[in-house]
């Protein structure tokens, strides 16, 4: 059975703009996501949003460890994606995440995800962190 989710963020991470010590900036981004079941433990990501001043895009592969919520809820999962920004430019950025759906009840979640990134664009290369937090609604 295919199910779908609709994903508001609610937060998204705070990415830091310079390595230096002294400076650190940062900006939420507000966005959604459509997300597809192909088994029972197998899904696609497509998202869409407002980052770092512009617009981003990406499409992420998650493979959940269990389907079945553990102890008090979570669901872990972990998964790998690109994704392209536009912002001074374009940047794309491959990344590698391990995250956790919190169940609230039969319709929605809140997720988790931390994991790294590359980001490569106007000459330069960025390792840093990625991370996401928000809510899964599920439509039927």
């Amino acid at each position: 059975m295919k199910k779908t989710l609709i994903t508001v963020t609610v937060l998204g991470g705070l990415l830091a703009s310079n390595a230096s010590a002294a400076t650190y900036g940062g900006l939420y981004n507000v966005g959604g996501q459509f997300q597809q079941d192909l088994n029972a433990d197998d899904a696609y990501r497509l998202s869409i949003g407002f980052e770092q001043g512009g617009i981003g895009a990406g499409v992420d592969y998650l493979d959940r460890v269990d389907r079945n919520p553990i102890g008090n809820g979570f669901v872990p999962y972990y998964g790998a994606g690109v994704g392209v920004g536009f912002a001074n430019g374009v940047s794309v950025a491959p990344r590698a995440f391990v995250g956790t759906d919190f169940v609230l009840n039969q319709n929605a979640r809140v997720f988790g995800e931390l994991g790294g990134k590359v980001a490569l664009g106007s000459g330069d290369v960025d390792v840093s962190p990625y991370y996401r937090v928000g809510v899964n609604f599920r439509l039927n």
